[in-house]
């Protein structure tokens, strides 16, 4: 990522959970209990996981929002 945005800053922990969880909602058990996009889904999974685990609360709405995002590669924010 550094490559790429070289001026970025970020936590790295936030990061590595952000990539390993941005694609729980396509897990059979979540695509057949909800309507919802899997990114929607799957962002509520992971946030409801970190905050199970003890994790705070910031890092745990920031990985929320890099799931429901992380399709939208032109949306700047």
């Amino acid at each position: 990522m550094k490559t790429h945005f070289p001026s970025w800053e970020y936590d790295s922990e936030t990061y590595y959970l952000s990539c390993l969880l941005h694609d729980i909602g396509t897990a059979e058990r979540f695509l057949a209990s909800t309507k919802m996009s899997f990114e929607f889904k799957g962002a509520i999974v992971a946030r409801d996981l970190i905050l199970q685990q003890g994790g705070p609360e910031d890092q745990a709405d920031s990985v929320c929002d890099a799931i429901i995002r992380h399709q939208d590669i032109f949306v700047k924010g």
